[in-house]
This record gives structure tokens, sequence and C-alpha cells, in this order.
């Protein structure tokens, strides 16, 4: 359907979770459905509308990382060293019963939570880029910095470094904290279930390779 047409059928139906950019609050719900010449189409006022809502965003990018930010990134990354180790030492329980390499394990590991990784950020890349909600502190954490993005790709390089990965290293970093309580728990109580099961460990490998894909990009 064409774009009118589009958001005719979005307005009639009220929907709360539509197509759109970060300029969908000025009009243009649909702007990743068309084509760029149908876009440009459209008229110009909507699309300096559509500008200057991505300039005024584009001017608020923050020079500095906040305290918050490295926090996140650091927490993160301490923890993935932390639950390598706590892999290793696991591998080294299984070979008791098993011979192969322990290498082995962490090749078979980094594969499969790095193609697993890899196919739920990519999906997840796909909604933030297609979809918004009516709520815009939704919009805010989920959307606006997937859409702008691709309207004006060179912002990522601007930001500074923990800026740019927190919100990717935010799943790593409770994975640390709900890590570090259960080593403590479980040395206190000597029984070490959680941290000692291939789930536990898959899991983290998910969030080591999600919170490179930021950076990645």
């Amino acid at each position: 359907p064409s774009c009118e047409s589009t958001e005719a059928i979005g307005q009639s139906l009220n929907v709360s979770l539509y197509r759109g950019s970060v300029a969908a609050s000025v009009g243009v719900p649909c702007q990743y459905l068309c084509a760029p010449n149908q876009v440009a189409q459209r008229g110009s006022s909507r699309s300096s509308s559509s500008s200057s809502i991505c300039n005024s965003i584009s001017n608020s990018i923050p020079t500095e990382n906040a305290w918050w930010e490295i926090g996140i990134c650091l927490t993160s990354q301490v923890g993935h060293v932390h639950r390598l180790v706590l892999f290793l030492l696991w591998q080294q329980q299984q070979q008791q019963s098993t011979t192969l390499h322990p290498l082995c394990g962490v090749i078979v590991l980094a594969m499969a939570t790095w193609i697993t990784a890899d196919f739920l950020s990519g999906l997840y890349h796909w909604f933030a880029d297609s979809y918004r909600t009516r709520y815009e502190w939704i919009n805010a954490i989920f959307f606006d910095n997937f859409q702008l993005h691709h309207q004006q790709p060179h912002l990522i390089c601007q930001r500074p470094l923990a800026n740019v990965n927190w919100e990717v290293n935010l799943p790593s970093a409770v994975i640390t904290v709900l890590t570090a309580t259960a080593t403590a728990t479980e040395t206190a109580t000597s029984e070490n279930t959680i941290i000692n099961s291939w789930q536990f460990h898959f899991i983290s490998g998910l969030g080591f390779w999600v919170s490179l894909t930021n950076q990645a990009h």
C-alpha cells in the first residue's frame, strides 16, 4: 500500500504499535514502508519537520560518558572474565567423565552462543528499526537510537564509548550481579547447582556477544 493508505489504516485502527521512525510524532509513521523517492514526494513540510526532530536529537548527543554508563560497562566486562573462570573450572570438573579436551568445550560454547546472539540481536534490531509505540519514554529506551542511526549513521561514531555500549552491556551487567550473588550463596551453602550448569554458561556466553554488538556495528 501507499504511504497515505497505510497512514489512513493506522489512524482508523488507532494502533499503538506501528511501523515508523523518530519523526512519527510529526506525521511520518510509515517512512520505512516507502521507497526514498516516495518519501521525497510527500512534501517538504514533513521532510523539514522530520529533519528538525533529527537535528534536535543529534544536537543533544552527549560528549562525555555518564558515571553510571561507565559503571554498567565495567561491571559487564569484569563479569565476562569472572564467568570465563567459572566456565573453565566447570570444564575441569567435567573432565572426570569425558576425554574431550577443555578447548573443545570453549569452542562449542563460543560458536553456539555467537550464532544464537547474532540471530536474536538481528531480530531485535529489525523490530526496533521498524516499530514504535505511542509512549515516548518507551520509544526513547528501545527505538529512538536504532531509528535515528539509519537517518544519521555517523552519530554513533561521535558518541562516547560507554554511552554507545551501556545498553547492550546492561544484560551482562545484570548477569554479573546475579552470578556474584549466586556464587557467594553457593559457596556458603556448598551447593553449586546454578553456576555449574550448561544453561548458565550458555546464557553467560549470550551476554558476552550481545555486549559487543554496538561496538562491532
